[in-house]
């Protein structure tokens, strides 16, 4: 099951939890306990929120969300600095569930807080669990010189069933995806010639994941294409 899919995840990082709110059999804390049998719920109202504070700063990159069925549609993610300045390093209003796999500029953190302004369900918001990312091993996402290929270089290999492409002004309308577990052999799994900007969700039969590659075909004014980020979801 998707519970069960392990994404080599280091030792946990360790934090205090709490939320604006949660009974006792579904506690804040139960959202870093590394217990898939347990999970944080809130009560049925958006606009509610979850927070980490770590027991000393931690450098991060990401965060993995492992969403119960009562997922959160539209969500920020905000991290702390050491000044204790808040920034937003996350936000969506696509959310739909299962295992979101986030990365972000790394930055030095004394906490992390998902704010869950609405609902993806009639329930609560709710996480089986969630996986702070360290951050000095991040992903990276290098371009051509021409702008015609961009290549993401993951930390490690992840069972992948989505990718999400975040394109900027200038995008490509026909291009292709390939995706390597070694970045050795790659394999095709995604082909348009009718793209159209702004955001991609990408589907595929769920893989092992190192490396992804997106081939653009060049348009006659040459203008080279803008890649501005990209999501990743684990396999359904």
């Amino acid at each position: 099951s998707l519970w069960e899919v392990k994404f080599n995840e280091p030792d946990p990082i360790k934090a205090k939890a709490t939320a604006s709110s949660g009974d006792s059999d579904y506690r804040a804390d139960f959202a870093i306990d590394g217990n898939m049998q347990t999970r944080w719920s809130s009560k049925f109202e958006d606009n509610q929120w979850w927070r980490a504070d770590f027991e000393t700063p931690q450098k991060i990159c990401g965060v993995i969300l492992k969403w119960e069925t009562a997922f959160t549609e539209k969500y920020n993610i905000e991290a702390q600095d050491t000044s204790g300045n808040w920034k937003k390093v996350y936000e969506t209003a696509d959310g739909d569930g299962n295992t979101d796999i986030i990365y972000f500029e790394p930055i030095e953190a004394n906490a992390l807080k998902i704010d869950c302004i609405q609902r993806g369900t009639g329930w609560g918001n709710s996480l089986w669990e969630v996986v702070f990312l360290e951050g000095s091993n991040p992903p990276s996402l290098t371009a051509s010189s021409d702008g015609s290929q961009f290549d993401i270089r993951l930390p490690n290999s992840m069972s992948l069933g989505v990718i999400i492409l975040r394109w900027g002004e200038s995008y490509p309308k026909s291009y292709s995806l390939e995706i390597s577990s070694d970045g050795k052999d790659w394999r095709e799994v995604f082909k348009t010639d009718k793209g159209n900007g702004k955001q991609d969700w990408i589907y595929f039969k769920t893989s092992s994941v190192r490396q992804i590659r997106v081939n653009c075909a060049k348009e006659a004014d040459g203008e080279a294409f803008i890649l501005k980020g990209f999501e990743l979801k684990s396999g359904e």
